[in-house]
């Protein structure tokens, strides 16, 4: 039943597909644990997601020891070089954090001045 479950998940999962070029997406760094790839949405110029191959929640993705490093030093390098003026790292956790998709991500916006992280 597991292996059903994850079958399903992996291929109904959009943020899986992109990373696993089942779907389209402008890939900007992959290798056998992440893939760093435009996002859809538009809030800022520049909308880069880093996200885990392997299908996790963002718990899992923040507790681990070794992928979360590498996240974060890659998050770093690519947002110094398409964002020199500044850019924001962002994940969201659950409903009330506006998290939409339940596969691990996280997100660089750039591009622009962002201003305040919400208004009061």
């Amino acid at each position: 039943m597991n292996e059903l479950i994850d079958h399903i998940t992996k291929n109904t999962c959009i943020l899986c597909n992109v990373a696993h070029k089942r779907s389209p997406g402008t890939i900007h760094y992959e290798d056998d644990d992440i893939a760093v790839f435009n996002n859809l949405l538009n809030w800022a110029p520049i909308m880069i997601l880093f996200v885990p191959k392997t299908h996790m929640s963002q718990e899992a993705l923040w507790q681990d020891e070794n992928l979360l490093p590498k996240i974060a030093k890659l998050a770093v390098q690519i947002g110094n070089k398409m964002c020199p003026d500044g850019y924001r790292l962002l994940s969201n956790f659950g409903l009330n954090g506006l998290q939409t998709q339940e596969h691990a991500h996280l997100h660089l916006l750039g591009g622009k001045s962002l201003g305040f992280y919400m208004n009061l």
